[in-house]
Formats: structure tokens, C-alpha cells, sequence
């Protein structure tokens, strides 16, 4: 789930994946392969994060994830085998 801050003027995107799951701030330099570091850091991931476009090729690591959300929509296979 993608969400601001409500508890500060943070407007900043945020991606949460389990309700109770950790909170990682989105920034508008990150690159998938920042998301994917991000996401393996707080233990959401194992191993390995991969992107694919609507047309199923797969969106290189060094892709601004900025980019990405202006797609109208993209998959995300994340290992969360933990």
C-alpha cells in the first residue's frame, strides 16, 4: 500500500506490504534496485525483488521508481520465503 505520513507534513509516498509489516519511505531518486535493497534490509525479502511491465519483459534494476508508478500498471514478484 502506498500512503503519505499522517502524522507529520511528510507528504513523501511510503510502501507498506503487511498491515503491521515496516514502513519504508519512497524518494524520488530511488531506483528499483534501491526498493528491492530497502525491502531485503527490513526482512520483507529473502533473496530477490523482480519487476515486470504489462507486456511481461522484465524493468531493469536501474529504473527510477518514479517512472514505474506512472505506468498504468506493473508486477512485482517479491521472494518473501523467510
Amino acid at each position: 500500500m502506498l500512503q503519505p505520513d499522517p502524522k507529520t507534513e511528510n507528504v513523501a509516498p511510503r510502501l507498506q506490504l503487511r498491515f503491521n509489516g515496516p514502513i519504508i519511505e519512497l524518494k524520488n531518486e530511488m531506483t528499483l534496485f534501491d526498493l528491492s535493497k530497502s525491502l531485503k534490509a527490513v526482512g520483507e525479502v529473502k533473496e530477490k525483488v523482480e519487476f515486470f511491465s504489462t507486456d511481461g519483459s522484465k524493468l531493469a534494476n536501474c529504473s527510477l521508481l518514479k517512472n514505474v508508478l506512472e505506468m498504468p500498471n506493473f508486477k512485482m514478484n517479491i521472494d518473501h520465503a523467510i
